[in-house]
């Protein structure tokens, strides 16, 4: 881990790049990164650089991080907020997919964040009954239509009849 983390210039330098292998090749030494078996101190060390990368990262590439992390259970907290929190073509993987978010992080990002954000959260596979009622309450149609339309949950009866009541 430490020779990895020695050589994150490199990961660095491929953050700016702008080739597609590049984006290939960052996104493949992040997940092997994250995949490493870490103690608490070396888990927080690599947050740090990770959140450092993304920040340098070109647009192009924090898309591809997106993506790739949003399907990872172990990715650091740290990490997948930064992501989410960037422009929704950013966070909308991470929104839609990551099952590192808990109901207190949605539910930041609802309140902080608008109809987009809420749109993408909209759409994940699992919704509390508290996230889904907060979608609910936002009163957005897009919001609206995306809990409708999404078929891998079961609405609420407070998130239904405001959905009927929009209709």
């Amino acid at each position: 881990l430490l020779v990895q983390l020695y050589e994150s210039h490199k990961l660095y330098g491929m953050a700016k790049d702008k080739r597609p292998i590049a984006k290939v090749e960052l996104t493949s030494a992040v997940a092997q990164l994250l995949e490493v078996e870490l103690s608490s101190q070396q888990k927080e060390l690599l947050s740090d650089v990770l959140v450092t990368l993304v920040r340098q990262a070109e647009r192009d590439l924090r898309h591809a991080l997106s993506e790739r992390l949003a399907v990872m259970t172990n990715v650091p907290l740290r990490l997948i907020l930064q992501l989410a929190n960037d422009e929704i073509s950013i966070a909308s993987p991470v929104l839609r997919k990551s099952p590192v978010f808990t109901d207190l992080d949605l539910i930041y990002i609802i309140k902080s964040h608008g109809p987009e954000y809420w749109q993408a959260i909209a759409a994940r596979e699992y919704l509390s009954p508290l996230v889904m009622d907060l979608l609910s309450d936002t009163g957005d149609i897009g919001t609206a239509a995306a809990l409708s339309a999404n078929d891998r949950i079961k609405l609420t009866g407070h998130a239904l009849r405001l959905l009927a009541r929009m209709a």
